[in-house]
């Protein structure tokens, strides 16, 4: 029947000394080829996914109208809307079936997890399009006392997220007056008075460091990325020379450290005299605590 030549199987002969039939030997060689053919297929076939989703990422991370970003997103996908609108009405009302076994309980937890989850990522248009009437009878309805307690949990978890939509995602941003200057280091724009531009930098990643200088005295502002510093910026003093202060706006699961002064910089400014806000001003304990809304 002949045997196999490829490195690993003649290892494994030198090692084994038992012989074997032909067939039984032909048998074993062809089953851990066709195993080794499976195993590059699923490597081949998890890296395409993985350039896809990285791929679909990097023109979504651009789009900066809302109604475009939703538009773009229900093309490319067509069945989302429909899956979406679809997933109450498939799994049914909990208050419905009082009597819940454990996969019915496993099934609506999971559900209004998916929702609360949805509700907080998806961004304006997109999140209220699924909070539809059938979906919020649905979390509703997972409140009634004859529900499990894990259901009721994350059924109030995601009613509290939907009712956040529309107050945190839809409102005036960092850069959207003329009173603000804001650098988007995701979509590398940075943003004044509604409009934005591109700038130099990448695209920012966990442990970046983002610096920003306010000079008053040659009226610039200045953003640098781990020390690379873009051009000066000039537009908000066209409106406003004084009464600045810090501030920044976040995507959910976004944190961040400030540093006003209380440690030396790691990356401080070049070339200029420059004070810190710790130097010039002093908040109480009471003031250096932000509260959820």
């Amino acid at each position: 029947m002949g045997q196999c030549a490829c490195k690993d199987c003649k290892e494994e002969q030198d090692e084994t000394a038992v012989s074997l039939p032909n067939n039984v030997e032909q048998q074993g060689h062809t089953y851990r080829h066709v195993s080794s053919l499976q195993n590059l297929m699923n490597a081949k076939l998890a890296a395409s996914i993985d350039k896809l989703v990285l791929d679909s990422l990097a023109a979504i991370r651009s789009f900066v109208d809302k109604t475009a970003w939703h538009e773009r997103l229900l093309s490319t996908f067509p069945f989302l809307q429909d899956t979406l609108m679809a997933l109450p009405e498939d799994f049914g009302v909990c208050a419905e079936n009082s009597a819940q076994n454990s996969k019915d309980v496993i099934q609506h937890r999971n559900l209004c997890v998916v929702l609360g989850c949805l509700a907080e990522k998806m961004a304006g248009p997109s999140s209220i399009a699924i909070s539809s009437e059938s979906t919020l009878d649905y979390i509703i309805a997972n409140l009634d006392e004859s529900c499990h307690p894990a259901v009721s949990l994350f059924a109030i978890i995601a009613l509290e997220k939907f009712a956040q939509t529309c107050e945190n995602k839809e409102g005036c941003g960092i850069g959207d007056d003329k009173y603000s200057l804001a650098y988007d280091g995701c979509r590398q724009f940075i943003w004044h008075n509604a409009m934005h531009w591109s700038h130099t930098h990448p695209c920012w990643k966990p442990g970046d460091i983002l610096g920003c200088l306010l000079d008053l005295e040659n009226l610039e502002m200045v953003f640098s990325l781990n020390g690379y510093l873009l051009d000066p910026c000039t537009e908000v003093f066209q409106y406003s020379r004084s009464g600045f202060y810090a501030a920044a706006s976040f995507m959910p699961f976004t944190h961040a450290i400030f540093n006003f002064g209380h440690t030396p910089f790691q990356y401080p400014p070049r070339e200029r005299n420059f004070s810190t806000f710790n130097d010039k001003g002093h908040l109480a304990d009471d003031m250096r605590v932000i509260l959820p809304r």
